[in-house]
């Protein structure tokens, strides 16, 4: 029957997020004895009842616009997360989600079940946190892209080399988060995410898997708790070509920066300790700078003399005594911008 034209276009009609056309297939499945249509019909009824119960972030709580909901925003839950398990029956509804979001979930893990949803690009849990991950989610063959906010002992295991397409792994944590000791062996993995999100006096070292991971294109640190490196550090990083600082408490940037050859864009942000820019950094490579809520005694004179400087984003309170104008005039073949 799936190879039927009747049915094939009596399907899309099912599917389709007006009610009227809705209500036609089924009255057409009727009248042709197309039992197929009347018991999908009747399966979507049964997960609109279940996800009626446990809520999504704007529902319709309609059958017949369910199907347009799922394809816009997959499976996202923007209160307290308590769904345990996911009944099979859901595998219907496999085509239309390419993406899991979840706002906070008191259970610490992810449901059973969402490995059936076969075309989840994206998973994202913003709040939690997080103890483990199933292996189920690992094996999703799309999976692409994940940001984790995890606990202090979630436990990484092996299972995440199952994520062969990986390209994104961005992981958030209170006082300081773990990395699995397994990546540097995920070849896709392109961009790495790290937040601390805990208090300075909980200050650790970065984990030194990070690295390891050579084959990293975009890096992003975030959190006062990541003290300066020591021992080996950006310096491995040779493709790195993104790199972010976000609110962490040095008050020097690491010279190694000089040592990645591809570096093209850089951003500094909220870095309250560091009071000027070392006369090495005119040095780096990049095309593109974005410095916010940062205050430098020496940025005009440094950032004027970086040969390859293209773009260049900025707090107008950057420097004392330097108005905006002066960095327009200074500036003007360059793409110039604030914050």
């Amino acid at each position: 029957m799936e190879d039927n034209e009747d049915f094939q276009k009596l399907k899309a009609l099912l599917f389709s997020p007006d009610k009227a056309n809705v209500e036609l297939a089924k009255t057409l499945a009727e009248s042709q004895n197309i039992k197929e249509i009347s018991d999908l019909y009747q399966q979507m009824e049964s997960i609109n009842r279940f996800w009626t119960e446990h809520p999504l972030d704007g529902y319709p709580k309609e059958t017949s616009r369910m199907i347009d909901y799922f394809k816009r925003n997959g499976l996202s839950f923007f209160k307290n997360y308590t769904v345990r398990e996911i009944p099979e029956e859901h595998s219907f509804l496999a085509p239309f989600i390419n993406k899991f979001y979840i706002w906070y979930t008191s259970l610490h893990t992810l449901p059973k079940g969402l490995g059936m949803f076969y075309n989840i690009e994206k998973i994202v849990v913003v709040g939690g946190p997080l103890t483990h991950i199933l292996e189920e989610v690992w094996r999703l063959p799309k999976l692409t892209e994940v940001d984790l906010t995890i606990g202090k002992n979630f436990k990484w295991d092996d299972n995440v080399l199952l994520a062969k397409n990986l390209k994104t792994l961005i992981v958030k944590g209170v006082v300081y988060p773990s990395l699995p000791e397994e990546l540097p062996q995920m070849p896709n993995l392109k961009v790495l995410g790290y937040s601390a999100l805990g208090d300075p006096k909980d200050a650790v070292q970065l984990p030194e898997i990070l690295w390891d991971c050579i084959g990293i294109e975009d890096l992003s640190l975030f959190g006062k708790t990541i003290l300066f490196p020591v021992g080996k550090n950006f310096e491995q990083l040779k493709k790195l070509k993104t790199l972010e600082l976000r609110r962490i408490n040095w008050d020097k940037l690491p010279d190694t920066l000089l040592d990645l050859p591809d570096l093209d864009e850089l951003t500094l942000a909220i870095l309250i300790k560091l009071k000027s820019l070392p006369e090495w950094f005119s040095k780096l490579p990049i095309s593109s700078l974005y410095i916010y809520q940062c205050k430098f005694d020496n940025a005009f004179e440094i950032i004027k003399k970086m040969p390859n400087l293209k773009k260049l984003k900025l707090s107008e309170s950057i420097q004392k005594k330097v108005i905006k104008e002066d960095w327009e005039n200074e500036f003007k073949d360059l793409e110039l911008s604030w914050f």
